[in-house]
């Protein structure tokens, strides 16, 4: 079951660190929206979850000031970076809604970036200037992102999504509508731009390496047993391994280790007949999250299709023109097995807790892949737990002999997120998808880390990066992993990061805000700083000594 990686690490929060300092990055907005729309949309709204914007433009804008300045107290460069940003309608049908794209505006030849550097290597340029310590693009930008004008769309909405929600400070306890959390989608975003992504891809059926990369040479076929730099160009060998689940990992040490200490032990869902098993499974993104009911017997449901047809157990009971289902009243009571297709998640569980079920386990349609069930139009309707598996499972639990679910087994030996020798596993689904393949962390992680391919509720980018600076410094960056949240000059003695945890970087964002939203009233920013120091301290994300050593600063503002 997905966990708050806050609630999990909280005793991580309190360990030692050095106080070396170093130059932070300046990351700068370059706001690409017109008049009257997305950055800049003057429609009113209420402060929410420590952001004081009072209209959406606001609002928006203090959550991308706030992840740039939380991004910039982590990274380390002499070159101003940046970001291009816009709101933009992007895809939103069923079954796919993208709430933020980024990359690089360009990417520098290792060659322009020092003597002897490989002319077939190539830097996202953001880091390229890092490295090289001057701007290697002058009068460019170096990042573009734009975000989702769409889901605050009826038509997108009715989808399934509940539009943006713009608080800094995570989801609790004021996104009760659970909407998608904007600043952890920038924080992600920002991530890809800065370097969080691949060169090694799919362009129609030609599996292609555009160039060697940092990413690509810390990503390792298990299949192949090589790196993705160590592909040809074109290579009939990488288009298997960009469409093996599981078997596409991260080789850099310092991510393995934060990943294998954060991973959580994978359970199982236990079967006792009529063939013993433990088999892997996946949690829906809706439901009940007592998973308990899963256990007893396990019927297929079946449909009401016409004579000599094919049932293809969709469950949709009549919704989006499918049949309704025949063996409702042998539902009651019972784990309902669904088979992936046509109708939404959601509303495959809705029709079986309408004829009873306890609990539904949907399995994938496709070989070898982990379903992730979003939430569609239905699932506020939905109370029952839902799992789901992948299409070999899902032949396991069906049958002529009655199928037995006994609960869950924890396996000690296996993590979700990481392979059998503790490697942090990278997103490559068995059917490859543009822009998500290859260029995050495998969404099987628990608990939910930022770079996975789907926004997490349980994300908390304002105050924990999970291995995020890791693999950034495995690719190069300079980081200020060792330095301290300076306020005014003033030395907090708060580390900008300590095992995952960000309380440094959040001190200095929020320090930037206060200031910026006090409108030079010293007493109101004084009051918006020790507010927040409080609350970290409240969520043991600062010791006492650190509390009273920036409120010292704080009192020098």
């Amino acid at each position: 079951m997905k966990k708050n990686l806050l609630a999990l690490c909280t005793a991580l929060s309190l360990c030692a660190v050095g106080n070396a300092a170093h130059a932070q990055a300046r990351i700068t907005l370059v706001n690409l929206d017109g008049p009257n729309i997305g950055l800049n949309d003057p429609t009113p709204a209420a402060p929410i979850g420590g952001n004081p914007g009072r209209t959406l433009g606001q609002q928006r804008t203090i959550a991308y000031q706030y992840a740039m300045d939380t991004w910039g107290a982590l990274l380390s460069s002499a070159v101003e970076i940046k970001v291009e940003a816009s709101f933009a309608p992007l895809e939103c049908v069923p079954g796919r809604i993208v709430l933020g794209q980024a990359a690089p505006i360009s990417r520098t030849k290792a060659s322009a970036v020092s003597a002897g550097g490989a002319a077939d290597f190539e830097y996202p340029v953001a880091l390229a200037n890092a490295l090289a310590s001057r701007d290697l693009g002058v009068g460019s930008n170096d990042i573009l992102t734009n975000f989702s004008s769409a889901i605050d769309t009826p038509s997108c909405q009715a989808l399934g999504t509940q539009g943006w929600y713009y608080g800094l400070t995570g989801n609790a306890p004021f996104n009760t509508q659970e909407r998608a959390n904007f600043f952890n989608v920038i924080m992600h975003e920002l991530g890809h731009g800065l370097g969080a992504s691949g060169n090694s891809r799919f362009l129609g059926s030609l599996a292609l390496r555009l160039a060697k990369s940092p990413w690509d040479g810390l990503a390792w076929s298990n299949t192949h047993s090589m790196s993705y730099n160590d592909f040809s160009v074109v290579d009939a060998r990488m288009g298997v391994a960009l469409t093996k689940p599981g078997q596409t990992v991260w080789k850099g040490r310092a991510t393995n280790q934060m990943a294998a200490l954060l991973a959580e032990k994978r359970e199982l869902l236990s079967i006792t007949a009529p063939v013993a098993g433990l088999h892997e499974f996946v949690p829906a993104d809706f439901g009940s999250s007592d998973l308990s009911p899963l256990k007893g017997e396990i019927v297929l449901v079946s449909d009401a299709v016409g004579q000599g047809a094919v049932d293809t157990h969709l469950g949709c009971d009549g919704s989006d023109g499918q049949p309704a289902i025949a063996n409702g009243p042998t539902l009651a009571g019972k784990v309902v097995l669904i088979d992936r297709g046509v109708c939404e998640f959601s509303r495959k569980a809705l029709s079986a807790q309408n004829h009873g079920a306890v609990a539904v386990i949907i399995a994938n349609n496709v070989p070898e892949t982990p379903l992730l069930a979003g939430p569609g139009t239905a699932a506020s309707q939905v109370a029952i737990p839902v799992i789901t598996v992948t299409q070999e499972v899902g032949g396991l639990l069906r049958g002529e002999a009655a199928v037995v679910a006994a609960g869950f087994a924890t396996d000690a030996n296996r993590f979700y997120g990481l392979d059998s020798t503790q490697s942090m596993r990278l997103f490559t689904p068995a059917t490859y998808q543009p822009g998500s393949s290859f260029s995050h962390v495998d969404s099987d992680m628990t608990p939910d880390f930022l770079m996975e391919p789907a926004e997490s509720k349980s994300v908390r980018a304002d105050v924990a990066i999970d291995v995020a600076l890791e693999m950034f410094e495995e690719m190069g960056w300079p980081t200020n992993r060792s330095g301290t949240a300076k306020l005014g000059g003033c030395d907090t003695t708060v580390p900008v990061y300590r095992d995952s945890f960000i309380p440094g970087a959040n001190l200095v964002a929020q320090n930037n805000l206060c200031k910026a939203s006090s409108a030079n009233n010293r007493s109101q920013q004084l009051r918006c700083m020790n507010d927040h120091i409080s609350a970290l301290y409240a969520q043991s994300l600062l010791t006492s000594l650190e509390v009273a050593k920036a409120r010292q600063c704080v009192a020098k503002l």
